[in-house]
């Protein structure tokens, strides 16, 4: 699968324009994909090897079931990130949440 991420002022037909491939359609990838393509000089051009994007943030539908591939939380203290997940993700639900593993009849986290 073949993603080109453009929704700033990058002229797709301009043969000097830079372009940056970017192999994987998860979380990383996109978000980079998108701060290059914000900044209108690189041209990103994302790859990924499954049908959608989403990495390990995926779910899935297996026979009529909803499964995530991975966690779906995530976790920072860096401002700069956290502005950035805002700004792509302005309806983004923040939930307390613990997560534990549970392993040979005892909690941990």
């Amino acid at each position: 699968m073949f993603l080109s991420i453009s929704p700033y002022n990058i002229d797709m037909n301009n043969e000097s324009q830079k372009i940056a491939v970017i192999i994987g359609a998860g979380p990383a990838g996109l978000s980079a994909a998108y701060a290059l393509a914000k900044s209108g000089k690189v041209r990103p051009l994302v790859f990924e090897t499954s049908a959608g994007p989403g990495g390990l943030a995926k779910t899935v539908n297996y026979k009529g079931n909803r499964l995530d591939i991975g966690g779906h939380r995530f976790f920072t203290k860096s401002q700069v990130v956290k502005d950035f997940w805002q700004e792509i993700m302005p309806s983004f639900m923040k939930r307390p949440r613990q997560s534990r593993i549970f392993f040979a009849g005892k909690f941990f986290n």
